[in-house]
């Protein structure tokens, strides 16, 4: 990520908001109370540094993906109080002074400094993902905006991460969450956010214009329904792909392929007549899609009429030069059907020649979540790819990261908050942050130091401390180290820059509309009816007539049933249309699975062993179903270079003081080990270095590090008026890239599903008696009588 200087071109240049509504009256009115009470006391320009973290990981796990940066930045850049925003705030406080609202009217971000770990970094708990600075009113106007822009975007993002992590590499993962998500702000951010996480394209139009993200979509079983016959079709011509014929009458040559798959040894028996309506439909989506033809084929019977239908369509289109682009499976057992319809396509693949035609993508849907994966991968499936929705963007599970924002510093002085409850006590004064990273290239720690403390070094032993348990400690001797924190805001010094038996004839029918109208990208929703009875049959009719023109279906989609069993008896069809009909490749017939599909899901369909190719996840990827907010927080750790420190009976709750800086510590396998906080003046922990890593809170948690690897986690991304280099922010794809390659960079057991091990947070031993002198500095002494 390059660095710009102060007097680049005017942060005007910075694009607002994605969210037009994201202005400086979006908060709390508390904030506007304390900035009054600040200015009526003189202390609004006091220097202020702030920590916007979480507490604890979302969905059991001990890992989150960092988003929504980037809009904080946006944000910022272009604060300012309209008119009408003054005369609104005069209304609900009219006991201020008029010259509050004169000072209201001056306000921007222009002394702000932001500094952040990278958009698409996996962070943890307790470790800064923002550090701001600045006048303090100024500052604690900016609490609640920045809590909302990160909680939702880091709890979807770490949503969609999970959900490929249980998917696998090589599935493909398509968001489907606009429709169940909140509101359509959570659902274009959905969309957004579950892209960084890894998904591979997203339904929501708004978005893709947006972000620039990939938009994949079938049809759905309505336009199956919607058709009565193939008569219904009136344009039937369709012109092969290399444009050197015109086929007059397609549907005449899906019917012919549909008939030949009837009579061919190996397909015998497994269905008889297609339901008709779901052909025309397949036909007609083939017609208008003919390079993009996939078909949901479980609107009548998968494997008796969906499947038949859609191979009938596809081999029509490869022998017109085109390749359907697969199916979808809405409904069912997706495993099963997965794994029937893969068997179809093998035997398609088989009998009519088509090479390839048993990989035919599968693509399963139907309310598909985390477990559900989980389940399809034990049971054993033929997805390529899940449409995931409700579970994905509405987090359900756990609907709030968590995120605060505390102050840990004001005019230089370090401040903590105590709490009964030692998670809530903040780790006070502005801090460093490094990633710790093993031999084998795992981050092994993130590591706050404090601002001034030398950096871990690469091969020298740091001791990283757990910030409040005292026995939590280890020497980590560091293969990589990276500085997590760098800047991204410097004021008006800098601008944004780089930002980033028979057949369901009336499937049949809708497989063959679609087809005429997608000959190039047919791909078909094959549970509507009956998956492998007519879903399938009525695919591989229109997939096959494709072919015969030259164009390949784009494949199914499964959206109900078991989508690891008919992913797999989609796939062993399609082999057997391959087989018996002799289309390369019709084997390999894209699956979609979709359902409801969730991380869950993704693990079982693994699990199971499945055929899908790919996943259609929406709801339960974009609303965070299992868990619906991250918890992120936004606290003051330092004012007027004073740190300060939150107490709480929930010892969670305590802030960690002053401002940091937080490292990540690798090993060295290259696994990072520990994130580490120090004080904003510590020296940085250094590579091969032993340095102690402390938990923040507990005594005996503690550890020697010695980093391979070390990385400062935090960096400058709004430096306001202090002359300093930020960060500029990268585009949606770089972040992206770095989630993945964070992602891989994580120990294994720490990114497992079921239990996975605790990702070690700590301070430094500086930083660590630091927060317990000011924690006993700032609580009561009680007396007992």
């Amino acid at each position: 990520m390059s660095k710009t200087s102060n007097g680049s071109p005017a942060t005007a240049a910075i694009k607002a908001a994605t969210n037009p509504m994201v202005s400086p009256l979006l908060t709390d009115l508390y904030q506007f109370t304390m900035a009054y009470a600040y200015w009526k006391a003189g202390k609004h320009q006091e220097r202020a540094v702030f920590d916007l973290y979480f507490r604890k990981s979302p969905f059991g796990g001990e890992y989150t993906v960092f988003g929504g940066l980037e809009e904080c930045i946006r944000f910022i850049a272009n604060f300012k109080f309209k008119e009408e925003d003054i005369s609104f705030l005069r209304s609900v406080m009219p006991t201020c002074e008029d010259a509050f609202f004169d000072y209201l009217r001056k306000v921007d971000c222009s002394d702000v400094e932001v500094y952040a770990i990278s958009e698409g970094s996996v962070v943890f708990p307790k470790v800064p993902l923002m550090i701001v600075k600045g006048p303090v009113a100024v500052v604690q106007l900016l609490e609640t905006p920045f809590v909302n822009l990160v909680n939702y975007a880091s709890l979807v993002t770490t949503n969609a991460a999970r959900h490929r992590f249980v998917a696998g590499k090589s599935k493909t993962l398509l968001e489907f969450g606009l429709r169940r998500a909140q509101g359509p702000d959570g659902g274009i951010s959905a969309s957004k956010y579950c892209y960084v996480g890894g998904f591979d394209a997203t339904s929501n139009v708004a978005a893709g214009k947006l972000f620039n993200i990939p938009l994949r979509g079938t049809h759905s079983h309505a336009f199956v329904s919607s058709f009565m016959s193939p008569d219904e079709i009136v344009d039937k011509a369709l012109q092969s792909r290399d444009g050197s014929r015109t086929c007059k009458d397609f549907v005449n040559l899906v019917q012919a392929w549909l008939s030949k798959l009837q009579r061919t040894d190996s397909l015998r028996g497994i269905f008889g007549e297609t339901n008709q309506s779901e052909l025309a439909a397949f036909i007609s989506y083939a017609l208008a899609f003919p390079s993009g033809f996939l078909a949901l084929v479980d609107t009548y019977d998968v494997m008796r009429s969906g499947i038949p239908n859609f191979c009938a369509v596809a081999l029509a289109l490869n022998e017109l030069g085109y390749k359907a682009s697969g199916i979808r499976l809405d409904s069912g057992d997706l495993a099963y059907l997965s794994v029937q319809v893969r068997k179809f396509f093998c035997a398609v693949e088989k009998e009519i020649g088509v090479p390839g035609f048993s990989r035919t993508f599968i693509t399963a849907s139907n309310d598909l979540n985390e477990e559900t994966l989980d389940h399809l991968n034990k049971q054993g499936h033929e997805v390529d790819a899940y449409g995931i929705g409700t579970y994905l963007v509405t987090c359900y599970s756990q609907a709030a990261l968590g995120c605060v924002f505390k102050l840990v510093e004001i005019n230089s002085q370090p401040r903590i908050k105590l709490s009964e409850d030692v998670s809530k006590v903040s780790i006070p004064c502005k801090k460093r942050c490094f990633r710790l990273y093993g031999k084998e290239g795992y981050a092994l720690v993130d590591i706050m130091t404090g601002e001034n403390e030398p950096p871990p070094k690469i091969g020298e032993r740091i001791l990283c401390r757990h910030p409040f348990n005292e026995s939590k400690r280890a020497y980590v001797v560091p293969q990589n180290v990276e500085e997590l924190m760098k800047c991204y805001w410097a004021g008006k010094s800098d601008s944004l820059r780089g930002i980033f038996g028979e057949t369901n004839q009336s499937e049949l029918a809708a497989f063959i509309s679609y087809a005429l109208a997608f000959p190039s990208g047919f791909l078909a929703l094959v549970d509507t009816y009956d998956v492998m009875r007519s879903g399938i049959p009525n695919f591989c009719a229109v997939a096959l007539a494709l072919n015969e023109l030259g164009y390949k279906a784009s494949g199914i989609r499964l959206d109900s049933g078991d989508l690891a069993y008919l992913s797999v008896q989609v796939r062993k069809f399609f082999c057997a249309v391959e087989k018996e009909i002799g289309v390369p490749g019709f084997s390999r017939t894209f699956i979609t699975a979709s359902n409801d599909l969730n991380e869950e899901t993704l693990d079982h369909l693994n699990k199971q062993g499945h055929e899908v190719d790919a996943y259609g996840i929406g709801t339960y990827l974009v609303t965070c179903y299992s868990q619906a907010a991250l918890g992120c927080v936004f606290k003051l750790v330092e004012i007027n270079s004073q740190p300060r420190i939150k107490l709480s009976e929930d010892v969670s709750k305590v802030s960690i003081p002053c401002k940091k800086r937080c490292f990540r510590l690798y090993g060295k396998e290259g696994y990072a080990l520990v994130d580490i906080m120090t004080g904003e003046n510590e020296p940085p922990p250094k590579i091969g270095e032993r340095i102690l890593c402390r938990h923040p809170f507990n005594e005996s948690k503690r550890a020697y590090v010695v980093p391979q690897n070390v990385e400062e986690l935090m960096k400058c991304y709004w430096a306001g008026k202090s002359g300093k280099l930020r960060e500029e922010l990268p585009p949606l794809k770089k972040i992206r890239d770095r989630c993945m390659q964070q992602l891989e960079q994580m120990r294994p057991d720490h990114m497992r599903r079921l239990n996975p091990t605790p990702y070690k947070v700590s301070v430094s031993a500086k930083l660590y008696d630091f927060i317990h002198f000011l924690w006993l500095n700032e609580a009561p002494v009680g007396e007992l009588q």
